[in-house]
């Protein structure tokens, strides 16, 4: 998986495919590995139109259909035991939030 890796202010982002996509978001722990499958599907498929945002795909028979056959839920797990990664992660998260404000 190589896409160009786009910034715009605090935001990075991926850009796919032609004319308006839906804009696919994730948490604090995501990454952008956890969408490659949908960002493939969605940057060559014509049949979404001028498809916005996931409500808007959800709103019509045909959408809901699509993320059936296309969409995934996923289901995560953290370790926020003392000393692991992810509480090492989340701690780092806070603390650049709290500098953001002063």
């Amino acid at each position: 998986m190589q896409y160009e890796i786009k910034n715009s202010g605090k935001f990075k982002y991926v850009q796919e495919g032609q004319g308006e996509r839906p804009v696919l978001l994730h948490g604090l722990f995501g990454a952008l590995s956890n969408f490659k499958d949908l960002i493939d599907k969605l940057k060559n498929d014509k049949d979404l139109g001028e498809v916005k945002s996931l409500s808007e795909l959800m709103s019509t028979d045909k959408g809901r259909r699509y993320w059936k056959e296309n969409g995934f839920a996923f289901n995560g797990e953290f370790d926020l035991k003392e000393g692991s990664q992810s509480l090492f992660i989340l701690n780092k998260y806070i603390e650049g939030k709290k500098n953001e404000k002063n």
